[in-house]
C-alpha cells in the first residue's frame, strides 16, 4: 500500500512513553462481572488472587482500620462538646436579641401596609352592624322599659 501525504496518520509510528520495571503480567484476563468463566480458570484465579492480596491487605487494612477509629473518635468528641465555634449557639442568642420589630415591620406598621382588607374594614366600622335580630332584641328592650315606666306612673 502506498502512503498518502495528505493523511497525516499514515506514517504514524506508536512510541513507548512510560515503562515500568515492577509490571507482572497476568496470565488470567479481566472478566466483566456476571460473566462466567470455566471453574478450573475460577478456582485457579481465586486462589492466585488470594495468596497474593492477602499479605497486602493486612497490613494496609490494619492502618485504614486505626485511621477510621482515629477519626471517628475525633468527630465524636466534637460533636459532644459544642462549646468550640457552635454556630446555632450565636444565631440563637442573635434571634433573642432582636424580639423585636425590625425597621421594615415599623414603618410598615405605621403605614398601615401590613393589614388585611378585612382588619381595614373592621376599623372603618364606629359600631356593631345591627342584625335583624339584635334590631327585634332592642326594640324588646325599649318595650319592658316602656311598660315599666307605665306600670310606675299609673300604680
Amino acid at each position: 500500500m502506498e502512503n498518502d501525504p495528505n493523511f497525516p496518520a499514515a506514517n504514524y509510528q506508536p512510541k513507548v512513553l512510560f515503562n515500568d520495571p515492577g509490571y507482572k503480567h497476568s496470565s488470567v484476563a479481566p472478566v466483566a462481572p456476571g460473566a462466567s468463566r470455566p471453574a478450573a480458570a475460577v478456582a485457579s484465579s481465586a486462589s492466585a488472587e488470594v495468596e497474593a492480596s492477602a499479605p497486602a491487605k493486612s497490613g494496609s487494612s490494619d492502618t485504614t482500620l486505626f485511621g477510621l477509629i482515629a477519626v471517628a473518635a475525633v468527630a465524636g468528641y466534637f460533636l459532644m462538646n459544642k462549646k468550640g465555634g457552635s454556630s446555632t449557639a450565636g444565631a440563637a442568642d442573635y434571634s433573642v436579641a432582636n424580639e423585636g420589630a425590625t425597621g421594615v415591620e415599623k414603618y410598615l406598621e405605621k403605614m398601615g401596609a401590613n393589614k388585611t382588607g378585612v382588619a381595614k374594614y373592621l376599623e372603618k366600622q364606629t359600631e356593631v352592624p345591627a342584625t335583624g335580630v339584635s334590631r327585634y332584641m332592642a326594640k324588646q328592650v325599649v318595650k319592658d322599659r316602656e311598660a315599666a315606666a307605665a306600670k310606675r306612673d299609673n300604680g
